[in-house]
């Protein structure tokens, strides 16, 4: 889902002991758990070894999106890895949100840099890190996806390996099951 209070809401639902507190520092302190765009190109929240797995699997989803927003951004490939490269090197000196980003890199308003940024999400190259304000906020601050995640790595998994991984471990959670429960 990409509402950022979702995750919050779902664990309030399932649990009596939840605080969103827990839920902060699992995400934002410790990464042990990690918001990724995945499945049904919505926002999850995964644990390192399920993200590796559902990124590798839901990639033949992500890769038309990123190439479909490549060629809308009118932005070339080039223009894109120098862009992606230069925002890289600006978040060496620590995490910023897409507008610290764009003026302190100068980009032009008509570039499309928050897409920039998702694209790295995606891509396992930035990550999106703590709400700078309020808990509640879609704005992210953006940290190298080395700093915060060295272990985690999206190219890990072969697709269709990843496939079969994340259907074995739904059959062993939910099963039995079904073709329908699986598709």
């Amino acid at each position: 889902n990409t509402i950022p209070v979702s995750p919050y809401l779902s664990l309030l639902a399932r649990m009596n002991e939840f605080a969103r507190g827990d839920l902060d520092t699992l995400m934002w302190e410790s990464w042990s758990l990690v918001r990724i765009r995945a499945m049904r190109l919505t926002v999850f929240v995964f644990p390192h070894e399920l993200l590796e797995i559902a990124v590798a699997a839901t990639r033949h989803l992500t890769e038309p999106l990123a190439t479909r927003w490549l060629r809308d951004s009118e932005l070339s490939e080039t223009e894109f890895s120098r862009l992606a490269n230069t925002v890289d090197e600006a978040l060496a000196d620590g995490p910023l949100t897409v507008r610290a980003l764009r003026k302190k890199l100068s980009v032009p308003p008509q570039i499309d840099l928050a897409g920039v940024v998702g694209r790295m999400c995606d891509g396992g190259r930035v990550a999106g890190g703590a709400p700078p304000r309020k808990w509640r906020s879609s704005v992210r601050e953006y940290h190298r996806w080395g700093d915060v995640l060295p272990e985690v790595d999206l190219h890990r998994w072969e697709e269709s390996a990843a496939i079969a991984e994340l259907l074995r471990r739904y059959i062993c959670s939910y099963g039995p099951v079904t073709l329908d429960d699986i598709s």
